[in-house]
């Protein structure tokens, strides 16, 4: 039966080597040596896998754990090329002294075991994984979206944020806010340099209105104009809000910037308009009453019941001077009513 066997697997040259060096092997005693052989062989060859897999590696997890077990391996295996070798019976010492440091291994390896098994079970799948990718790449997107619509917001509104560091002098501006102050995104900026900036005419105010917020909880709004690289003048609302230490001194300026160049132009332009509407009205309500009541008082004094009577003579005459200043007056606020506000 064993000749079957040995032959079926292809170890009977194993047999017959055995065989050879010790005739007196029972059959009993050569399928003793062989199983024990077959198993120490993937035994051995277990650690060599692991410790070549973890060399290609270039990240390993628990790697502790896989050299516990690589030597759990190795070493629970002499026991069995052991038993082939040299019996118990012959050396009873030696296997005691293996057994005892396989035992000491074994619990070794049961207690990282132990510790190791709920965090590997924790560890994701590879769906999982995927899933969690996918989700950050959406929340990414989203994100993104979400910045790209508040940066339109802005521009659109044309606000501009940034703070500046009072303790380092450094002032630092959003995107936005670089491009109404006309200069190139990323400058360094100090309080210095940003009031190289400010309009002469309204640089003192500025300065002084930065002083006195300095010691107030906000940085109270206020209008000025600066004059950009390109020599554009622009006209700025300013707030923001005061970050203040444990000694109540400001070290950083929160600040919220718009550019309202426009609506100081749309305001302007209304303001003329109510202007020229009012000098409308003033010529409508004054100058203009003024012929009328006369070209009415005139008329009065025609005699309809004598036409050849000097007097109408005199009196046409006034109602057609009085009509040609009408006349004046009128086109007057025909040309103010035309006229394009600038």
């Amino acid at each position: 039966m064993l000749d079957v066997v040995l032959n079926i697997i292809g170890l009977d040259k194993i047999k017959i080597y055995l065989w050879f060096l010790n005739d007196s092997l029972s059959q009993e005693k050569m399928a003793f040596i062989i199983a024990n052989l077959l198993i120490w062989i993937p035994y051995i060859l277990i650690p060599i896998f692991i410790f070549y897999l973890k060399s290609k590696a270039q990240q390993v997890h628990f790697a502790q754990l896989y050299r516990i077990l690589a030597l759990f391996c190795a070493i629970g295996s002499t026991t069995y090329i052991l038993d082939s070798l040299s019996p118990p019976s012959t050396n009873i010492l030696l296997h005691l002294a293996i057994r005892l440091v396989i035992a000491v291994i074994s619990w070794i390896t049961f207690w990282y075991i132990l510790h190791s098994l709920p965090e590997v079970f924790q560890l994701r799948s590879q769906e999982e994984m995927e899933e969690e990718v996918q989700s950050r790449i959406n929340a990414e997107n989203t994100q993104k979206q979400s910045n790209e619509r508040l940066l339109e917001a802005e521009v659109t509104a044309k606000l501009g944020y940034g703070h500046w560091d009072v303790i380092r002098d450094r002032i630092e501006l959003s995107d936005n806010a670089f491009r109404i102050l006309g200069l190139p995104i990323g400058t360094i900026l100090s309080f210095k340099l940003l009031m190289e900036q400010v309009h002469p005419a309204d640089l003192k105010f500025v300065q002084e209105t930065f002083r006195k917020n300095n010691k107030a909880e906000n940085l109270q709004q206020f209008y000025f104009r600066i004059v950009t690289p390109s020599m554009e003048v622009k006209h700025l609302i300013v707030k923001g809000e005061n970050m203040k230490n444990t000694s109540n001194e400001t070290i950083m300026v929160k600040i919220v910037l718009q550019d309202v160049s426009e609506i100081r132009r749309y305001m302007r332009r209304i303001e003329l308009q109510n202007k020229k509407l009012r000098k409308i009205a003033w010529l409508q309500s004054h100058k203009m009453r003024s012929p009328i009541a006369t070209i009415m008082g005139m008329a009065t004094l025609i005699n309809d019941e004598d036409p050849n009577d000097p007097i109408n003579k005199e009196v046409l005459k006034n109602i057609k001077a009085e009509s040609k200043k009408l006349d004046d007056i009128i086109l007057e606020v025909e040309y103010l009513t035309r006229q394009k506000l600038s």
